[in-house]
């Protein structure tokens, strides 16, 4: 940063006249989250939260999975979730972003 007569007037690498405060920036990001939002959680409460993973190509079957965040891409939104699945007796988590129509909630009884 450069200082002149003690105020700050530029940011060091070429930021000069790119730089905005803060409060612009959250801003901006409130208004482009309003403008984009997430899917309405199904079960009506936000992740985390549990679900079946069903005949994802990672691990085809039915699976319990925690679905950890949603997020958007150019082909449609993908959750971030923690599969539980069983091989050979054992049991390994698999860390995942699948497609949401492989994703279903689970229904409490």
């Amino acid at each position: 940063m450069c200082s002149k007569n003690g105020i700050l007037v530029g940011m060091a690498g070429g930021l000069e006249g790119r730089w905005r405060p803060l409060a612009e920036r959250l801003a901006a990001r409130r208004r482009a989250a309003r403008a984009d939002p997430r899917p309405e959680p199904r079960s009506g409460v936000d992740v985390p939260q549990h679900c079946w993973v069903v005949d994802c190509p990672e691990a085809p079957g039915r699976w319990p999975g925690l679905l950890l965040e949603w997020a958007r891409e150019p082909r449609g939104w993908r959750g971030h979730v923690a599969v539980g699945v069983v091989r050979d007796d054992e049991v390994a988590v698999l860390d995942l972003w699948v497609a949401a129509r492989h994703l279903t909630p689970v229904r409490e009884r």
